[in-house]
């Protein structure tokens, strides 16, 4: 068997401050595989993630509960971001497919099992690019960097 993994990566456009609060750009009522680009200084780190609601994941960003620890670490770091002048692009996987055994079928973003090959064959990609992510729990060579780590 051999299947490949196949979309474009489409800008919904940046996260803002305003008082203090997280503003997200307008975001579809639908399951998707997306990336926050974290840009600061020259530097950029990636964060990939998968959702079955795109809207309300990120509202979860924007007030994370007390027990969401994977949505306080990102709130937190996309704060220091910002404060710091830094800039984040929220992308989103749009004309997804796969491709088994040559043949292109449209994917299916309903289902988790997709979403999980979508965004698991992204982070592979990312890796091999950038050489790390935000979803790398040992950061990597922006360890030390106060602001994107």
């Amino acid at each position: 068997m051999r299947v490949a993994v196949q979309c474009e990566w489409m800008s919904m456009g940046d996260v803002s401050l305003v008082g203090g609060d997280l503003v997200m750009p307008p975001l579809p009522e639908a399951p998707a595989v997306y990336q926050w680009v974290f840009r600061h200084d020259g530097r950029e780190r990636r964060y990939v993630g998968e959702a079955a609601l795109l809207r309300r994941r990120f509202n979860h960003y924007r007030r994370p509960g007390p027990s969401q620890s994977t949505n306080l670490r990102m709130r937190e770091r996309a704060l220091r971001v910002l404060e710091a002048r830094g800039t984040i692009e929220i992308l989103v996987a749009h004309d997804v497919s796969f491709v088994r055994d040559g043949e292109a079928v449209v994917a299916d973003l309903s289902s988790k099992h997709a979403r999980c090959l979508v965004e698991n064959a992204a982070l592979v990609d990312q890796l091999a690019v950038m050489g790390e992510l935000v979803n790398d729990k040992g950061y990597g060579a922006l360890r030390d960097d106060p602001v994107l780590r």
